[in-house]
């Protein structure tokens, strides 16, 4: 069974980056292994990110960003607008995607996206949402 994941922007980053987690969890969509929701605001979210011009020393975009982006399930159009109040209300898209999608929310900020204002969406930090996929059962959340 394969698994539906709304990557935050920065795991994308940090797997552009590093070898840890987030690159993992960017190997396993290239795999296909999971499948990426994408809707057209994160779209422009990831490209404008991915981009800029600070990380481009860092050889950014990474190689492997337009396949990445190939092989994800995209929605037409974006989900409604996150209906309660979060940190930083530019990441409210990422928890309509997951909610609208039934996808698992993956993302180096878990205090961006508060267990109270999550409203069932399941959040994870990749490490643990790594650790979930390789136990028995799929993906709760916390």
């Amino acid at each position: 069974m394969t698994r539906l994941v709304v990557l935050d922007t920065n795991i994308l980053v940090s797997a552009g980056l590093t070898q840890g987690p987030p690159a993992q969890l960017v190997n396993r969509v290239l795999r296909r292994e999971l499948a990426m929701i994408l809707c057209p605001e994160v779209l422009r979210e990831y490209l404008e990110v991915m981009h800029r011009p600070k990380f481009a020393k860092a050889g950014f975009p990474p190689g492997w960003l337009d396949r990445l982006l190939g092989l994800t399930v995209r929605l037409p159009m974006d989900p409604p607008a996150w209906p309660l109040p979060i940190p930083d209300p530019k990441d409210g898209v990422f928890l309509s995607l997951a909610q609208f999608s039934g996808a698992a929310l993956v993302t180096g900020n878990l205090k961006h996206f508060l267990l109270e204002v999550r409203a069932g969406v399941k959040a994870f930090a990749p490490v643990d949402f790594l650790a979930k996929l390789a136990g028995p059962e799929p993906p709760n959340g916390r």
